[in-house]
């Protein structure tokens, strides 16, 4: 019996990519090099995975509005079986996920339940003519619905039945891409398997939902419905690994904050709230996104003293900075502060992650069709200067995971 390092790569085909399914690349863990043993194809926008504690099980979602060629029948997720001597990957079972534009995948710590977001969109708008009640017409604007879904999870790895599902709707505090309907982006289970977390980029929200094992669903408290900065748009958020705090990057504002979290009633306080980048403080809220870009994902170190996010160049306008930020994390207090920016080439890094000795951080540049891999400095959180290990049709997420053999 041995153990391998396995990186599991999502791809996206939308905004003028061209991907196909997952990669597999195996790592060496002394060298951090990458070796492509697998690819997995057939599906669409299979752009977030998680995997299972023992690497046996991948989900992913499948980031659509037609599933299965269906107009209208939104997104979908995957359950596939991973054989780690062939490196292959096989479909165990796939749903629909209730939603359209499915952004987001998860299981709880003890591997019972599966989670999903829907962000549906705010760009394709159906126009609905309704009476104005004067004997006119007026148009009404009508978006996808955003939701939460809770399925369970069978003894063989594939996805159950929808066992729980909330709709959200609403808007942000500025009128600007992302923020006209509701738009969940994320969700986590906290460390102690107790409550459920989705970061609403729409409405400037994060919902904190108790886990109800017994009855499988997820129970509305005085707390689930918490506000975040106006118009900061809550994107992806990760728990620290020993301490009481989980780290939020937001979208619209560029920016990164810091909360403690409670685990005995799900409350959350903000304890620092921080730049990606230095900005201009007079650029309206509304135009930093276009100005200097958004983050994409985010996540601690292995150790809990550093936290990373990435940072790209706006879609729409090509401005902005690419690279990963690095912060300090005070474990005592819960600030942050911003040590260095490292600057990557090309546009739009996008999902990254790092290896379990936090040695390597690993980096899907999505629009470059590569994986850059950095050296960490344990001392400082600083990465090295950047070297390509491997190819991918334009990636959006990695996974990494030690499978036993």
């Amino acid at each position: 019996m041995g153990c391998k390092r396995f990186a599991f790569v999502g791809t996206w085909v939308d905004f003028g990519g061209h991907g196909e399914g997952i990669y597999v690349f195996e790592i060496d863990p002394r060298t951090g090099d990458m070796r492509q043993c697998g690819h997995f194809t057939g599906y669409r926008n299979n752009s977030i995975i998680a995997v299972s504690g023992d690497g046996r099980h991948v989900y992913a979602t499948i980031e659509d509005k037609n599933y299965k060629d269906q107009w209208g029948m939104g997104g979908g997720v995957l359950a596939l079986d991973f054989d780690p001597v062939k490196g292959r990957l096989s479909v165990c079972s796939e749903s629909s996920a209730f939603g359209a534009c499915t952004s987001y995948i998860c299981l709880d710590p003890e591997e019972q339940f599966v989670f999903v977001t829907n962000h549906g969109s705010g760009l394709d708008v159906v126009t609905q003519v309704i009476p104005d009640g004067h004997g006119g017409y007026a148009i009404e604007r009508i978006y996808d619905d955003a939701t939460l879904v809770m399925f369970g999870l069978e003894k063989n790895g594939g996805i159950g039945p929808v066992l729980d599902l909330h709709k959200h709707s609403g808007h942000g505090a500025l009128n600007v891409r992302g923020q006209v309907c509701s738009h969940l982006h994320s969700v986590h289970v906290d460390p102690s398997g107790q409550w459920v977390l989705a970061c609403d980029k729409g409405c400037d929200r994060i919902y904190v939902y108790r886990l109800d094992r017994k009855n499988r669903r997820m129970e509305m408290t005085p707390h689930t419905m918490f506000r975040c900065r106006p118009g900061s748009a809550p994107r992806h958020m990760e728990f620290h690994p020993s301490a009481p705090y989980v780290f939020v990057n937001h979208e619209t504002a560029s920016s990164v904050s810091a909360y403690r979290f409670d685990a005995s009633d799900g409350t959350l306080t903000e304890t620092d709230y921080q730049p990606m980048i230095d900005m201009d403080p007079d650029v309206p809220g509304e135009q930093i996104g276009d100005t200097y870009g958004s983050p994409a994902d985010i996540h601690v170190h292995p150790e809990g003293h550093f936290l990373y996010s990435s940072q790209r160049s706006s879609y729409h306008t090509g401005n902005g900075t690419d690279g990963i930020a690095v912060f300090s994390v005070d474990i005592n207090t819960g600030h942050i502060r911003r040590e260095s920016f490292t600057a990557l080439e090309g546009p739009c890094p996008r999902g990254f992650a790092l290896d379990p000795e936090g040695r390597f951080l690993y980096v899907g540049n999505q629009y470059l069709d590569t994986i850059t891999r950095f050296c960490v400095d344990s001392h400082t959180g600083a990465l090295s200067h950047p070297v390509t290990v491997a190819s991918a049709a334009t990636p959006t997420c990695i996974c990494i995971a030690d499978v036993d053999i």
